[in-house]
């Protein structure tokens, strides 16, 4: 899908601090995609 490669994309060009960022709201559109409600939102 052009979206994932346009994510990756974005994620190489991240600056270093923010990568956890984005790996959290990855993780976080993942389990909405499961509508998996996990416990670090709780």
């Amino acid at each position: 899908m052009q979206r994932n490669t346009l994510l990756e994309d974005l994620s190489s060009k991240t600056p270093h601090y923010l990568k956890p960022i984005l790996g959290r709201y990855k993780r976080i559109k993942v389990a909405t995609i499961l509508k998996i409600h996990p416990v670090y939102l709780s």
